[in-house]
């Protein structure tokens, strides 16, 4: 196996990792100054960095990485990427420039910038195979994420344990707020998974 082609796995099992977290919840979440309105914390202020950023950002290293192999061989594609990052960077300016709390708008760009880098990437990636990179993981995580949700359904509760790195929060049928159903007047708790609410985990199936 030469460097082209560890590369080309590297890359392609990165990305499978990328799909098969997408449903975890797992993140960090930051409350600088600018996220708070009158002292008190607003949610979608909060800078959250999630699990995924990170695999993303790996996923963009090594196809940087690969890239640079056929540096050669990818002059035009250079220079496509060249003038769209060129066309954001005015957007975004006039953007943050006319933007009330600059700091989110830059934190949004940041994503947004990450989103194009990944479609970008993903669009260039000649062995890129639906089933492999993308069909296998899913299936892979929407097994492993239903049954987490079967478990919670019958628990009445979380599961627990090591899937709180995995984004599930501690809840029982009791907890406050929680979502649930009555049937026949019987109250059951409706399943998480690990998202923080029920309707996303009903869209995975």
């Amino acid at each position: 196996m030469n460097l082209e082609q560890r590369f080309n796995l590297l890359q392609k099992r990165t990305f499978q990792l990328l799909i098969f977290f997408l449903p975890s919840q797992l993140s960090l979440h930051l409350w600088p100054q600018w996220s708070y309105v009158y002292g008190i914390r607003v949610d979608y202020l909060s800078v959250a960095v999630y699990l995924t950023d990170f695999i993303v950002i790996l996923f963009l290293i090594v196809s940087f990485l690969k890239w640079t192999i056929g540096k050669r061989e990818n002059i035009k594609a250079s220079r496509k990427v060249v003038v769209i990052a060129v066309l954001i960077a005015l957007l975004a300016f006039f953007n943050v420039y006319g933007a009330q709390n600059q700091q989110v708008v830059i934190f949004k760009l940041i994503k947004y910038t990450q989103l194009i880098l990944l479609s970008i990437t993903i669009k260039s990636a000649k062995h890129f195979s639906y089933k492999d990179w993308l069909l296998k993981p899913m299936m892979a995580s929407l097994v492993l994420f239903s049954l987490i949700g079967i478990v919670q359904f019958i628990k009445k509760e979380s599961v627990g344990g090591i899937l709180y790195y995995l984004g599930e929060r501690r809840f029982s049928i009791s907890s406050p707020g929680i979502a649930r159903a009555s049937v026949m007047g019987k109250e059951y708790l409706r399943a998480y998974s690990p998202f923080p609410h029920p309707n996303p985990l009903a869209g995975d199936f």
